[in-house]
This record gives structure tokens, C-alpha cells and sequence, in this order.
């Protein structure tokens, strides 16, 4: 599927008019939607006063606010742009003062996944309130659209459908899309209800539907979190109905895109057989598509299992280390829009000990895309000694993505042990061993926080499922490997490791039966 994609260049910026994404170079900036229409209606007027009325108007379409909102979001216009861009016209409005030139780019969307988000009439009973689930709709595009596997259908299509029944088949005829999202709301007063689903317009069937109850103390707020957390889970049920939908194509068929959806399942991680599997289809990803930022960042998640976990003769080899250093440094520069590509680059960066850089790249990640989830951020946050905040990001990974592998649930459980949180830590702990019992660092905390809480028999049975995964395994050995910012929090997991029974090895250096394991970090 292929198009037409209009857009505004002034200066260093361009912004996209099918997306209403803005860019400062190559860059994706993050701008709210309220932003985004003033400075829309300012590139229209061509270097024409616009009044404050006209601004309030778009801005805010059916509500009565004070002039000081329009006042607050042109600064903010101004702290993205160059400050010079936007003049004001004293007791009358703004005029946009930069060059603007008009451009029709041709848009790639065929290794795309089309979607709509639709608005359903308002339920509410006074249609005057129309505007409120409009401005959630768009919302929810706006959020969408950072999403780089997506092609996004603009909003004025969307909003077509506003008075018109859903209706699958008419969606995928008019907008040519393979999902489509609804949001409805109702307000009552001071309480808001926004409901959401997704429906497969080939098949017809509702993949998923949530509600959200809020009160509207603070409107805009309000929109901004239901709009992020709606994208980010509506964005984790397309990928799973689109692994689904390649794995049923015969495999002579599928080409890179198709190549790496088929590499996404996360549960491979910690399966030799299927994770070695997994890394060849990214490798022939890449092999037919070498610029393809997202296979080089998931390829480096899988080469970090290889050398974090005992599953074959890469772990604990530096050069598998450095391999996984050189595809996150790929990702970052095919791609350095790709908030995958940073958080893999973060990844990586957290194994050599640059904790402070791994931080800056999740961060960066976070920037680019404010609903993009990865549970790794939240463990190295835990690592870099920080982690209360690492805790609130895992909960915040866990609800964006319903799907999350159990190795989520260990990354919580092991902020939960350095807080000195045990009963909460053996809670998820448990359900992670369970879910993925062949995942060596699950036992790990699970042992640590049992010995915590002196549950010495549960204690040793975790300890000797540690031994039978990696019968080498030293607890020195896995200290080094985390390299933890906070070593007082990380030494008391250590002696409740040594508490459940498992070995010591040297304090300073390890002895000649674990050298690979020192290597390994395990």
C-alpha cells in the first residue's frame, strides 16, 4: 500500500500533515495535539495575523477557556521551534514569520501495518460534547503515529466515521486498513468513561476491548494518559495478530518484515533450539534488508541472551558481546528515530557497565516514542540504583504490553529484592519460575527472596534449579556480571543467595572453574 504524504518544511523542521508527527531534521519531536493544530493553523495563514479568537477556536473547539491556555501552548510552540518563528501581534494574535514550503513526499507504507481509529457518537446525551471524544480521538492518532511499524490513517478521514455505524468491511474498502481501532465516550458530569477496541477488518473478530474510568480534574492531562495507554496496548495487539496472521503464510513467502514478526516471540529467549532459530530469520531479515533498523535491534536482544544465559558454547564469549554491540550501534544509525534501536543500544550498554549511557538511551527511547514499553528499561534502571523508579516503569511496561514475557514479572520481583521488598519479590517470582522454568536468573531472585523471608526448604529447592540450569553457577560470579550502582542493596541478595546454598567462589578473584563463568557475568 503505497501514498501520497503531504507535508510543511520551514527551517530545520517539516511537519507531516497526514501524521501531524513534526521533525526536527530526521528527528520526531514530542508535541501534544493542541500544539500541533495551533501550529497548523499558523503554517495556513501563510505569515498572516491569526487572531487569538481564530487560535482559541481551533484549539479548543466547543469550550470556553481563559485566553492564558492559548498563551501557555504558543510558549510551548516556541520552546520546540526556533523562538523567532512566531511573532506576536500585540492585543491582536500570532503570525508565523518563517519560510514555508509545501511538499508531497512518496510514502513507503508496504512493510506497514495500516490502521484507523474511529470515533463512535459520542454516548453521552447532549451532542454539543461531540468535540470531547474527537479530541480523544486524535489523541490516540497522534500517539499512534510514533509507532514506526504503523501507518496511521490521518484524523480527518478517521473522523469521517463519526456518525456512521462501524462497520469492518466499509473501513478496509474506504481506508485500505488491516485493523481498526474504535474509541467512544461518555461524560457525566465530572466522571468520564472511554471504551476502546480493536477489530481485524479481514476476519471480522474484536482482538480487544478495555475501559477506562477517569475524572476530569485535569482534562488535558487526562487525554494525553488514556490516549498513551490505549496506543501502547492497541500497538501490542496488532503485533500479536500480525505474528499470527505471517506464521500461517508458507515460509517460502515471507520476506524481511515478514522475517522478523516471526523472530518477535520473546518467549524463544531462554530456548537454545528456538532462540538460535529466531536469530537466523533476523539474520535473513537483514540479509534481504540491511537497512532495516528493527531486525539489527531485535537481532541484539537475542545475542545478549546468548551471552548473559548458559545455552551454548556464545555464552560468556566476549565476542558475542562486541556482536551485540556492533547490531545495536547498526540499529541506532539505519534507524535513529526507532525507539527500539536506542533501547537496544541501552541494553547492551548495561552489560558493559556504562550505566549511566544506558540510562540516557532508554530515556531517549522514551522521547521518541512516550508510549513505547520495553521491561528491560526497567531492570537497568534497578541495576543503575534506582529502583523504586525502576519499578514504576515495569508496572507501566506491564500495563502497556498484555503480552509481556514472564521475564517482565523477574525484573519486578528483582527491584522488589532490592527495595527489601521480599514477600511482594516471591509473589511475582513464583509465577515467573513457573511460566518460564528453564529461565535461570528467575530462580536466582526466586531462591534470594525465599532465604529473605526464611523459607529455607523452598529456599535450597529454588537454589538447586539454579545448579541444574548452570551447574557452574558462583554467586561472585553473577555479582560481577550486574555490575550494580548500589552495592550495599546488591551484597544483601548476595548473602541470601549464599543462605540458600549456593556457592560462594572468590571474593575478589574467581578460581580457574569459573573463569568462563566471570566471562559471562553468570
Amino acid at each position: 500500500m503505497g501514498g501520497m504524504g503531504r507535508s510543511l518544511s520551514f527551517g530545520r523542521y517539516r511537519l507531516d500533515l497526514d501524521t501531524n508527527v513534526l521533525r526536527r531534521g530526521a528527528e520526531p519531536i514530542a508535541i501534544g495535539s493542541r500544539c500541533v493544530t495551533l501550529l497548523r493553523v499558523l503554517l495556513d495563514a501563510r505569515g498572516e495575523l491569526v487572531s487569538k479568537a481564530t487560535l482559541l477556536r481551533a484549539g479548543w473547539s466547543g469550550l470556553t477557556v481563559a485566553e492564558s491556555n492559548l498563551t501557555v501552548q504558543i510558549a510551548a510552540l516556541r520552546r520546540l521551534l526556533d523562538d523567532k518563528l512566531i511573532a506576536t501581534v500585540p492585543r491582536s494574535g500570532y503570525r508565523f514569520t518563517g519560510k514555508i514550503t509545501e511538499s508531497n513526499m512518496a510514502t513507503r507504507t508496504a512493510d506497514k501495518i495500516a490502521v484507523a481509529i474511529l470515533p463512535i457518537t459520542n454516548m453521552g446525551s447532549d451532542p454539543k460534547e461531540r468535540y470531547f471524544g474527537d479530541g480523544i480521538t486524535r489523541e490516540v492518532i497522534t500517539a499512534l503515529s510514533r509507532f514506526a511499524d504503523l501507518s496511521v490513517i490521518a484524523a480527518n478521514s478517521s473522523l469521517r466515521f463519526r456518525d456512521r455505524a462501524v462497520d469492518a468491511h466499509e473501513a478496509q474498502s474506504e481506508l485500505g486498513v488491516q485493523y481498526i481501532g474504535t474509541v467512544a465516550v461518555q461524560r457525566v458530569g465530572q466522571q468520564v468513561r472511554i471504551s476502546a477496541q480493536l477489530i481485524d477488518t479481514e476476519t471480522r473478530a474484536h482482538l480487544w476491548a478495555e475501559r477506562y474510568d477517569r475524572h476530569m480534574r485535569d482534562v488535558f492531562s487526562m487525554q494525553d494518559e488514556v490516549a498513551g495507554q490505549i496506543a501502547g496496548v492497541l500497538v501490542a495487539h496488532v503485533a500479536r495478530a500480525e505474528r499470527a496472521r505471517i506464521a500461517q503464510k508458507p515460509a517460502e513467502a515471507l520476506q524481511a518484515y515478514d522475517y522478523y514478526l516471526r523472530a518477535l516471540d520473546h518467549s524463544r529467549l531462554w530456548d537454545r533450539s528456538d532462540a538460535t532459530a529466531a536469530e537466523r530469520m533476523l539474520e535473513r531479515a537483514i540479509e534481504l534488508a540491511p537497512g532495516y533498523g528493527a531486525a539489527h535491534a531485535a537481532l541484539t536482544n537475542y545475542l545478549i541472551s546468548s551471552w548473559l544465559e548458559p545455552k551454548d558454547g556464545r555464552w560468556g564469549d566476549p565476542a558475542t558481546l562486541d556482536r551485540a554491540w556492533i547490531a545495536a550501534r547498526t540499529a541506532v544509525q539505519r534507524d535513529p528515530v526507532l525507539p527500539a534501536a536506542h533501547a537496544a543500544l541501552g541494553w547492551v550498554q548495561c552489560w558493559r557497565h556504562e550505566l549511566e549511557s544506558a540510562v540516557a538511551s532508554y530515556k531517549h527511547a522514551q522521547e521518541l516514542n512516550p508510549s513505547f514499553a520495553d521491561g528491560h528499561h526497567g531492570h537497568v534502571l534497578g541495576i543503575a540504583g534506582m529502583p523504586e523508579k525502576g519499578l514504576d516503569t515495569l508496572h507501566r511496561t506491564k500495563r502497556l504490553d498484555p503480552f509481556h514475557p514472564p521475564m517482565l514479572l523477574g525484573y519486578i520481583g528483582h527491584c522488589h529484592l532490592l527495595l527489601g521488598q521480599a514477600k511482594q519479590a516471591l509473589v511475582v517470582l513464583r509465577e515467573c519460575t513457573t511460566q518460564a522454568p528453564g529461565w535461570r536468573p528467575g530462580h536466582v531472585w526466586h531462591a534470594a527472596a525465599c532465604a529473605r523471608l526464611k523459607l529455607d526448604d523452598q529456599a535450597r529447592a529454588a537454589a538447586a534449579e539454579v545448579t541444574r540450569i548452570h551447574p557452574g553457577f558462583t554467586v561472585s560470579a553473577w555479582q560481577r556480571m550486574h555490575g550494580y550502582r548500589d552495592p550495599r542493596r546488591a551484597n544483601i541478595i548476595g548473602k541470601n543467595l549464599i543462605q540458600a546454598g549456593l556457592p560462594r567462589g572468590c571474593r575478589q578473584h574467581l578460581s580457574d572453574d569459573v573463569v568462563s563463568g566471570c566471562r559471562a557475568g553468570g
